[in-house]
């Protein structure tokens, strides 16, 4: 009977001892992860282009910037307090919407997220991403404001030029005399041909769409179905054939 008290209270003693042991394991393991995600939101941090503020929320003065606000529009966290900064560095054309936009969310204590232009002190436009907390008193009325601009000037040139070039891709399409077919090689489906292939055929533009592509190729089916494979192997190729019109002529 000792025996058997003296080897539970041993036992007893090894799972304390392994659960304490597990516990410091356990918490050392998410003071390490908790460390590591610190060091890599830190990180994030340090390459974003971002700057933290706070401002009365009448007049939207800063009364705090961080100290990215030199990177930011080329002015120092000083000028950034100055009377009416925020309102006199807002793009012209952005002036007027974003101002009221801001005083509206305010006003009903919302908070917000507005994307709009300021210029820079070299008069350089920088897009941002203004992300706005309301701080209210307790009976809910607006006392201030605290915030997060984002550069997102770089994202905003992109989505430009994409636009861009999806207008002219768009405008050869349209004009192209010869017939351009866009074609999906997993499906070998049309997902879109040109106005003028679409005329020469005689089918409307939307009934193409989805059509599989031996359909047009009725007469060699074998030559379209080899073609579609080696445009995907060799990116591009020039070749002949022939095309079924609608009317099967």
């Amino acid at each position: 009977m000792l025996a058997g008290v003296g080897l539970l209270a041993t036992l007893e003693a090894w799972v304390h001892d392994s659960v304490f042991k597990g516990s410091v394991l356990a918490a050392g393991v998410d003071q390490a992860i908790s460390k590591e995600r610190s060091e890599h939101a830190a990180m994030l941090v340090r390459n974003l282009t971002a700057l933290a503020w706070e401002s009365d929320a009448s007049r939207r003065r800063c009364t705090h910037v961080g100290v990215r606000g030199q990177e930011f529009l080329s002015y120092a966290p000083d000028d950034w307090c100055g009377e009416n900064f925020w309102f006199d560095h807002l793009h012209p054309d952005d002036k007027d919407e974003v101002s009221a936009l801001c005083s509206e969310f305010t006003v009903r204590g919302e908070d917000h997220i507005l994307e709009y232009r300021m210029v820079s002190k070299h008069g350089g436009i920088v897009w941002v991403r203004d992300s706005v907390i309301v701080v209210t008193d307790e009976e809910g009325s607006p006392v201030g404001l605290r915030g997060l601009f984002v550069d997102v000037t770089e994202e905003h040139r992109t989505q430009r030029e994409l636009r861009e070039i999806n207008d002219r891709l768009s405008a050869f399409w349209t004009a192209a005399r010869d017939g351009v077919l866009l074609v999906d090689e997993q499906s070998e489906t049309v997902i879109e041909a040109s106005p003028s292939l679409a005329r020469l055929l005689g089918y409307p533009e939307e009934q193409m769409e989805g059509m599989p592509v031996w359909q047009l190729h009725q007469h060699d089916r074998e030559l379209a179905q080899g073609t579609i494979q080696e445009v995907s192997r060799v990116g591009a190729l020039r070749f002949e054939g022939t095309l079924v019109k609608a009317d099967g002529k």
